[in-house]
């Protein structure tokens, strides 16, 4: 007589159209790995497009001069982080880090729901800041025990508009300005 099989209670079962599912088969669904990215963030080279154009920093700075756009992304804690030159009379080099994650969400959700956007775009920009004073000594204290000089570099919050965020809730971060990029 053959043996009966045990159940597969993970297997997804098939729904019918319109059916809901239970919040513990979306978060498996989403976790088994289906929606990985061909290439992690890690493993990607984001300077290779960038010293492909300029290969040496003051290349890039005269491009920025001439008015290119010159910029490279990367990824911190899987937040978006941007590098770019700016270019003029004065060129500088600009790092900035989004906002992501829970508090990109809790501000978002405040942000939709407040009467005066522009108020919520303050207090945001002022959590911001207030959070960087608070964080920043925690972070320093870690690399001075290495390297007993280190003074991070003062961040500061920014907000600037979304070109493919369909409810306008604008870009928020913190970045930091190097005028020596020439």
């Amino acid at each position: 007589m053959p043996k009966k099989r045990k159940k597969d209670r993970k297997a997804r079962t098939r729904r019918e159209p319109g059916q809901a599912a239970t919040v513990a088969e979306v978060e498996e669904f989403l976790d088994d790995g289906e929606w990985a990215e061909p290439e992690a963030d890690e493993d990607r080279d984001i300077f290779l497009g960038f010293t492909q154009n300029y290969p040496t920093p003051a290349d890039a700075v005269q491009a920025a001069c001439a008015g290119e756009q010159v910029e490279w992304h990367g990824r911190v804690e899987g937040g978006l982080m941007r590098h770019r030159v700016l270019g003029g009379e004065n060129p500088v080099v600009e790092q900035a880090v989004f906002m992501d994650g829970f508090l990109a969400s809790a501000s978002c959700c405040g942000w939709l729901q407040a009467q005066d956007t522009a108020k919520a775009e303050r207090g945001i920009l002022t959590t911001l800041a207030e959070l960087h004073e608070n964080c920043r000594p925690v972070l320093e204290a870690e690399i001075r025990t290495i390297r007993a000089d280190y003074r991070a570099k003062e961040l500061h919050p920014f907000t600037e508009e979304s070109a493919d965020e369909p409810l306008a809730f604008p870009r928020f971060g913190l970045r930091c300005r190097c005028s020596r990029a020439r």
